[in-house]
């Protein structure tokens, strides 16, 4: 790595910036880009982690896990495990889970007795369902914004707002209403220029042009 990154990254983390010091403290736990030091890992990731960070707590947990910079503990490792995975981590989870399978670790006298490796299993699914909701949540809002222009993307926009509409998903529901709308304004959209566009072609070109799109729908419908 290059030293000024390197340099910049540690300024930002002695400055109080809780990614930069897991960052730093990642750095210092691989030998990928930098000299291999755990002290240094142990020190970055305890100070983000003690700041209720969860990549600074997994980390932390890791290397007690595995006696890198630290004496190994594993109920050091599951405490740290823990706190995160209360956080909702998934691979904070799955560890934590791991280590009281094999019977490494206990959970603390009273914890609520909890399946992390199935916990861990079920937050993965809500987080990929999040995400996904999130990534069409924004795309309702990039075709909704595309379509009130008067560009000539505004039709493909609406047709796909149609298409989002229609299809519908567990994150995003099915309207069958605003699909019917969307597609309904797209065909009849006047930057949509069919008419014009038919207007310069021969009665040839028309005819065979919708019989290639016949084509198509016939092959992917």
């Amino acid at each position: 790595m290059n030293e000024d990154h390197l340099a910049s990254i540690r300024r930002r983390a002695e400055a109080g910036d809780v990614v930069a010091q897991t960052d730093l403290a990642g750095i210092y736990a691989t030998h990928f880009s930098h000299p291999q030091d755990y002290a240094e890992a142990e020190r970055w990731w305890r100070i983000a982690a003690e700041q209720g960070n969860v990549r600074g707590q997994l980390g932390l947990g890791l290397l007690y896990e595995q006696g890198n910079g630290v004496e190994q503990d594993y109920d050091e490792a599951a405490r740290w495990f823990r706190k995160a995975a209360m956080q909702d981590d998934p691979s904070a989870m799955q560890m934590l889970g791991a280590l009281y399978a094999k019977g490494l670790a206990s959970p603390p006298e009273g914890a609520e007795l909890t399946d992390w490796t199935q916990k861990a299993q079920e937050q993965r699914i809500a987080d990929r369902e999040r995400w996904h909701a999130e990534r069409y949540a924004s795309a309702l809002s990039n075709y909704t914004r595309s379509a009130a222009t008067d560009g000539p993307q505004a039709p493909m926009a609406m047709m796909e707002l149609g298409t989002l509409y229609a299809d519908g998903r567990p994150w995003f529901p099915e309207d069958s209403v605003q699909a019917y709308k969307w597609l309904t304004i797209a065909m009849t959209s006047p930057t949509l220029k069919l008419d014009e566009l038919g207007e310069q072609m021969t009665p040839d070109e028309i005819a065979e042009a919708e019989r290639l799109a016949r084509e198509w729908w016939d092959e992917n419908r």
